[in-house]
């Protein structure tokens, strides 16, 4: 399952945009402010709130005024993203449908045809603020605007069933809160010595005086605090009291559960007709969804330290991690031209043996390495730790030497492959050496809006609104002149053979043909 397609409505700078038939590696370039950042920033929202396969999320990352387009709160903000399907994505879906609704056997040929997924996600306005999957369908090739009218729908909420499933969400948050809680309270209660010695003493002490610590930090229901002063009156012994009180924490726990069960008043309409609750088959495609592996990388990103020292060190400890670590060095020697590893620091004290490792880039703390090293070693890192099916990244370029830009690009479009890139930048160095099939220019005349570039267009489009040439800057010691790309990479995999590291010797290549 891979991103097809985004749609955004009503976030931040964005009023309506739409990133269409997005490859493997994505490029949005454009001026500061123009809503780069908040594209990212919405599909990592959209896998934030459906993790887990949720349908609804009471607490989405985006829910202040502010995020709203010119902050006008009287609409949701839309998030919708198209997915492509691959073969096993439809037999699940079929499999689910006939398995909850055998007489849909014959309806569910025309998923076959179906190549793309598309999902939509709503985050209601302030001041109840939740996300919300309102609807799902498959469509049979989505090339121009998406259209919301068409194709096979899977599931589709309206407003009376969304504000219905939010109240039921609101309440069965409250009451898993409550049964925790309660869990935290009864465990004091029952490992309390004051309260088992004074049980229901002669000196007629308050019952506050009992609870008074118990409920200190756990806010709870009232009616529930009532309940258990009712039992402490009724309770004839101190075993009977902790007994019943804990009873109350599992008969909410299973009142939560049937509450969340309960069938809707407001039916919504699903493939197999309307129902009064969420079918499975489009829970599970959801949850299908919601296992894509994200990684967002902000402009503002943590500095490499402590933490990525101890993730290397442990390869090097771990049984079969020492490949691991091999790749990373020789793919960070090969890219930024510098060695590193990862060492146990000396224990300060003999007592204190514990984990405390030393990231060293060519023999030298990482730390006093420049910032351009350190920015680039955080890319690296974190796809190779991470792993992830689809990476966003904000302004890959920041602290790099040109030279160190293009190696970067260069990895990138080689792991991108393997992970679905999509980063913005204001570095042309990101399109000169690059195949330009996933180029967008991304400008804010009034609102945020995205152009997709041919070869043509980027020559004279890219520069009207940078302000600058494409290749205007080669910061090399030597330049190679090639007649095409592949010459380019013969050149690099026969200096790769060699031993020869251009990143080290500050080559770059021109392609003249």
């Amino acid at each position: 399952m891979r991103l097809h397609s985004v749609k955004i409505k009503r976030l931040r700078s964005i009023e309506e945009v739409e990133l269409k038939d997005c490859g493997d590696f994505n490029v949005l370039i454009g001026k500061n402010n123009s809503g780069k950042s908040s594209i990212l920033l919405a599909i990592n929202t959209f896998f934030k709130c459906i993790k887990d396969g949720n349908i609804i999320t009471l607490n989405p990352t985006i829910e202040k005024e502010i995020d709203f387009f010119n902050k006008e709160t009287n609409s949701p903000i839309e998030i919708i993203i198209v997915f492509g399907l691959d073969r096993d994505d439809k037999d699940v879906l079929i499999n689910e449908i006939i398995h909850t609704a055998p007489q849909m056997k014959n309806a569910v040929g025309n998923i076959e045809f179906a190549q793309q997924l598309l999902i939509t996600l709503k985050i209601a306005p302030p001041p109840r603020t939740y996300s919300l999957v309102t609807q799902m369908k498959l469509v049979n090739n989505y090339m121009n605007d998406i259209n919301l009218d068409q194709g096979s729908f899977i599931l589709t909420i309206d407003d009376s069933a969304a504000k219905e499933l939010y109240n039921k969400s609101l309440k069965y948050s409250q009451q898993v809160k409550d049964t925790k809680k309660l869990d935290r309270i009864t465990s004091k209660i029952d490992m309390s010595p004051r309260l088992l010695r004074d049980w229901k003493s002669e000196d007629d002490i308050p019952i506050s005086y009992f609870f008074r610590d118990f409920f200190v930090g756990n806010q709870i229901n009232s009616d529930i605090v009532s309940e258990i002063e009712n039992i402490y009156e009724e309770s004839q012994s101190y075993e009977q009291f902790i007994k019943s009180t804990k009873a109350i924490a599992d008969r909410i726990k299973e009142e939560a559960k049937k509450n969340l069960e309960k069938p809707l008043l407001n039916k919504i309409d699903t493939f197999t007709g309307e129902e009064n609750l969420i079918p499975n088959y489009a829970k599970h495609i959801l949850e299908r969804v919601s296992k894509l592996k994200v990684t967002h990388l902000i402009e503002q990103r943590q500095s490499i330290g402590k933490e990525d020292a101890e993730r290397l060190l442990l390869l090097k400890m771990r049984r079969g991690g020492e490949q691991n670590l091999s790749n990373i060095k020789d793919t960070v020697l090969s890219l930024l031209g510098v060695k590193i590893d990862a060492f146990q620091a000396e224990f300060k004290t003999l007592e204190k043996a514990e984990l405390n490792a030393e990231l060293d880039v060519d023999d030298f703390l990482v730390e006093v390495n420049g910032s351009g090293i350190r920015e680039a070693l955080r890319l690296v890192l974190d796809f190779e730790f991470e792993q992830p099916n689809i990476l966003l990244i904000e302004e890959p370029e920041i602290h790099l030497h040109p030279a160190l830009e293009i190696s970067m690009m260069r990895y990138l479009k080689r792991i991108s492959s393997r992970c679905q890139i999509i980063l913005t930048t204001h570095s042309t160095n990101f399109l000169d050496t690059g195949e330009m099939q996933n180029v967008y220019l991304v400008s804010k005349p009034d609102s945020t809006q995205i152009q997709k570039l041919d070869i043509q267009e980027a020559e004279t489009k890219i520069p009207q609104e940078l302000g600058i040439r494409l290749s205007s800057l080669f910061m090399f010691d030597r330049l190679v002149f090639v007649e095409g790309k592949s010459d380019e990479d013969v050149i690099r995999e026969w200096a790769s053979k060699l031993g020869v590291n251009f990143s080290q010797a500050n080559v770059g290549f021109v392609i003249i043909g």
